[in-house]
């Protein structure tokens, strides 16, 4: 799978529009094979059939153990979905959702 992105900033918040894309499947392909080179961008599919590219606004907190430093950055997310009000249905998510790590 390939993930198509491209990002683009306003302010101080990050816009990033995505979607994903399929290799295309010949008659010996295995999807498990390691490929040596990249197909056609013209041949890749999209995975999703509805063709459906995925908005994501973010800011960027350098101490997030800093109470001001994460209002600050709310504060400039909520105003981006007062904007976008109608046109996009923005929420907020929980920073640990992106945290790789595995908890106990």
């Amino acid at each position: 799978m390939i993930q198509e992105s491209n990002r683009f900033v306003h302010g101080d918040v990050i816009f990033e529009l995505t979607r994903y894309l399929q290799f295309p499947v010949g008659e010996n392909d295995n999807p498990s094979t390691i490929r040596n080179e990249l197909p056609d961008f013209e041949s890749l599919t999209p995975f999703d059939s509805e063709n459906k590219w995925i908005l994501t606004a973010s800011t960027i907190v350098t101490r997030g153990d800093n109470p001001q430093q994460v209002k600050k950055g709310t504060d400039q997310l909520v105003a981006i979905k007062d904007d976008f009000d109608g046109c996009f249905d923005f929420r907020v998510l929980d920073r640990h959702i992106f945290d790789t790590r595995v908890k106990f």
